[in-house]
C-alpha cells in the first residue's frame, strides 16, 4: 500500500516503476488486485482501516490508522463466547480471555488513539467474566463481587504502571489475573527490522479444558510438586500425567473428570511421563496409570 502526494498521472508512473522493480526480484504485481483510488477514501488493509489525511501544515499527506467497528465486535463476541462456558475452571477462562484481549490490543496498538477503544473492550471483558463467575456460582453479580472481594480474589491490581479493578486466582505461589491491561500506544514507523517479539505472539492453546485437561489441573499439579518430578524426585516438571482415562467420554463428562483429577494428576519429567505412557504418548492400551501409581495419603508417588 502506497500513499502518493500527487495526481493520478504521477501515481500511474509510480505503479509502473513498482511493477518493474518487483519483476527484477521474481514477483508479479497483480493488475486485478491492484487499484488506484483517492487517498481520502478509507480502505481495509491487514485488519486496519486506513485513510489518507492532509497534514496540518498543508504539505503532504499522512496515513490515519483506525480499528474497524466489525473487528471490535468480533473480539467482544469471542470473549463472550468463552465466558459462556460457566462449567470451565476460572483459571482457564482468565488465561484464555486475557490472552485474547492482550493479543488483540497488541495488534491494534499502532492505530491512532486506540486507548478509548481498548478501554471499551476491557470493560466488555470485565463484564463478560463477571457474568461467567456469577453464573458459575449461581449468584448475582453483586453477591459474586462481595464473595470474591472477601476472598481477596477481586480488587485493585497494578500492572505495567496501571491500576485496575480485576479478578485473580492464586494457586500455590502463583497468582493469575484477568488481564484487562491494554498496552501503550505505539507508532508503526517505530518498528525496526529486528524486533524482540514476546512469546505472547506464539499461538495460545488454552482450549485443553474442552478435552478435559484444564490449565487449572496442570497448575495445581505443578505447584504441588514445586517444579520437581513427583516420581524420580530429581528432574524438573515437563508435563502433567492424567491418571484417569478421558477417551470415549462426552464433553461434560470430561469436564467433570478434569475436576476430579485436580487432586490426582501427577507432575512428571519427560522421561517419567514417557514411562507412564509405556514409551509413547500415543496410548496403546486403556491403561492410563501404567508405571505411575500414587499414594496421596503419604504424598509419595510410587511405581505400580
Amino acid at each position: 500500500m502506497i500513499l502518493v502526494a500527487g495526481n493520478k498521472e504521477e501515481t500511474e508512473t509510480i505503479k509502473i516503476k513498482v511493477k518493474e522493480k518487483l519483476s527484477k526480484i521474481g514477483l508479479i504485481l497483480s493488475d486485478e488486485k491492484t487499484r488506484i483510488t483517492h487517498w481520502s477514501k478509507s480502505l481495509i488493509f491487514l485488519g486496519y482501516q486506513i485513510q489518507g489525511k492532509q497534514r496540518d501544515n498543508g504539505v503532504g499527506i499522512k496515513a490515519v490508522f483506525s480499528i474497524p467497528h466489525e473487528k471490535q465486535q468480533q473480539i467482544i463476541k469471542r470473549i463472550e463466547t468463552i465466558c459462556g462456558y460457566h462449567h470451565v475452571p476460572e483459571i482457564d477462562v482468565m488465561v484464555q480471555v486475557g490472552a485474547m484481549f492482550r493479543g488483540w490490543c497488541n495488534y491494534y496498538k499502532y492505530a491512532n488513539q486506540p486507548q478509548r477503544i481498548f478501554s471499551k473492550i476491557a470493560s466488555k471483558t470485565w463484564w463478560a467474566y463477571a457474568h461467567y463467575n456469577a453464573r458459575k456460582h449461581k449468584s448475582s453479580i453483586k453477591q459474586m463481587l462481595e464473595r470474591e472481594s472477601k476472598a481477596k480474589r477481586y480488587g485493585t491490581v497494578e500492572l505495567n504502571g496501571r491500576n485496575r479493578q480485576t479478578f485473580s486466582q492464586k494457586v500455590g505461589e502463583r497468582k493469575i489475573i484477568l488481564d484487562i491491561f491494554p498496552p501503550q500506544t505505539e507508532q508503526i514507523r517505530a518498528i525496526g527490522n529486528r524486533q524482540n517479539w514476546e512469546m505472547d505472539i506464539k499461538p495460545l492453546q488454552p482450549m485443553n479444558w474442552a478435552s478435559g485437561r484444564s490449565l487449572m489441573t496442570k497448575t495445581i499439579a505443578r505447584e504441588r510438586a514445586k517444579g520437581i518430578c513427583e516420581r524420580c524426585k530429581e528432574n524438573p516438571v515437563f508435563q502433567v500425567h492424567h491418571t484417569k482415562p478421558m477417551r470415549g467420554k462426552g464433553f461434560l463428562a470430561r469436564v467433570q473428570s478434569d475436576r476430579d483429577q485436580q487432586e490426582t494428576a501427577v507432575a512428571l519429567c519427560k522421561e517419567c511421563h514417557l514411562q507412564a505412557h509405556q514409551g509413547s504418548f500415543k496410548p496403546k492400551k486403556p491403561n492410563w496409570n501404567a508405571g505411575c501409581g500414587e499414594s496421596r495419603l503419604s504424598g509419595v508417588v510410587s511405581a505400580s
